[in-house]
């Protein structure tokens, strides 16, 4: 599938079809609950994290429910799975928001898991380590900027993960999440 994306989408679905296909992990097209659990696992890969310890529990639950509503949501023609087309048609200011507040609760437990020295900030090198496992290539200025002395904070991460859903600013770092946004 190509990852091309139309110039007429809006801002917001650009991002958007960014993020279709960092959770398009098979890349057949489709987002798809298997590709949610295999997101979960290169997640406690990375990080060392064993699959049956609580914050590991926590971070899949977390992955699956916001799967299941996003399924809700999005799959018109009911085959169980998300097309980039479904995807990118939800996309609009409110759905985008309410988007933005659903991840909190997955970009707490993704910053659980990551936060491998408990110090309740992700350095530098874990916030890399999990934007290259979340297929997420943001480029260096922007990591620089939501970096405070070299870390990013929970608070800071969780704004980072609602930023990229929720904000039409294209200048905000949290837009740059998924890399730069086509035009």
């Amino acid at each position: 599938m190509s990852t091309d994306v139309p110039h007429q989408l809006t801002f917001q679905q650009r991002k958007a079809a960014a993020q279709f296909h960092a959770l398009d992990t098979n890349g057949n097209g489709y987002l798809e609950r298997d590709g949610y659990d295999a997101i979960v696992d290169r997640v406690l890969a990375e990080f060392s994290v064993d699959p049956g310890s609580p914050s590991a529990r926590n971070l899949r639950q977390q992955y699956l429910t916001l799967f299941d509503r996003l399924l809700e949501r999005m799959d018109r023609d009911g085959d169980g799975r998300i097309s980039e087309a479904e995807f990118l048609a939800s996309v609009g200011a409110s759905v985008t928001k309410s988007h933005g507040k659903a991840m909190r609760p997955v970009a707490h437990a993704v910053f659980t898991n990551a936060d491998r020295d408990h110090d309740d900030h992700l350095s530098a090198e874990e916030f890399r380590r999990l934007l290259a496992v979340m297929d997420a290539p943001m480029d260096e200025e922007a990591i620089e900027q939501v970096l405070v002395d070299g870390r990013l904070n929970r608070e800071g991460f969780a704004q980072l993960i609602e930023g990229y859903y929720g904000s039409p600013d294209a200048s905000a770092p949290g837009s740059r999440l998924f890399g730069p946004v086509r035009s």
